[in-house]
C-alpha cells in the first residue's frame, strides 16, 4: 500500500490531486486532499470538473479550534478557482457539523450510496 501511495502521489501530485495543510512549529496539524475528477459534462456539472474531499484530519489537540475548517476553506477557494461544478466529501460523524456550517448540504436523498468489490478467490 506504501508503494502505491508513493508513486500515486508522484504521478498526480499537483495535476489532479492536492494536499492541503495547517502547519505550526514546522509540523502539520491538520491536513486534508483534493483530488479533481473530469467527468462528462452533464446538468448536474455542466463543466464536468468535480472535487472529492479526502482524508480530512487534525491532530486531537487541536480539535474544535477552527483549523480544519480553514482548510476546508482553502480548498473550497481553490475548487471555485479552477472551476469546480460542486465539492463532494463523505463526512464522518465528527466532522459533520463543520461540514454542515461550511455550506455543505446532504447529498441526493433518494439515491443510496453503493460499492462493489471483487471477491478474492478464498472467500
Amino acid at each position: 500500500m506504501q508503494a502505491q501511495l508513493q508513486e500515486y502521489l508522484k504521478n498526480h501530485l499537483n495535476r489532479d490531486c492536492y494536499v492541503f495543510a495547517a502547519e505550526e512549529d514546522g509540523k502539520i496539524i491538520s491536513i486534508a486532499f483534493l483530488l479533481i475528477q473530469e467527468r462528462p459534462a452533464n446538468p448536474r456539472f455542466p463543466h464536468g470538473r468535480t472535487g472529492n474531499i479526502m482524508n480530512v484530519y487534525t491532530v486531537p489537540e487541536r480539535r474544535r479550534q477552527r483549523i480544519a475548517g480553514n482548510v476546508i476553506k482553502q480548498i473550497m477557494d481553490f475548487g471555485k478557482l479552477e472551476n469546480l461544478d460542486f465539492l463532494e466529501l463523505k463526512a464522518a460523524p465528527m466532522g459533520y457539523p463543520l461540514y454542515k456550517k461550511l455550506g455543505f448540504e446532504d447529498a441526493c436523498s433518494r439515491c443510496k450510496e453503493m460499492n462493489f468489490k471483487w471477491k478474492k478467490k478464498n472467500d
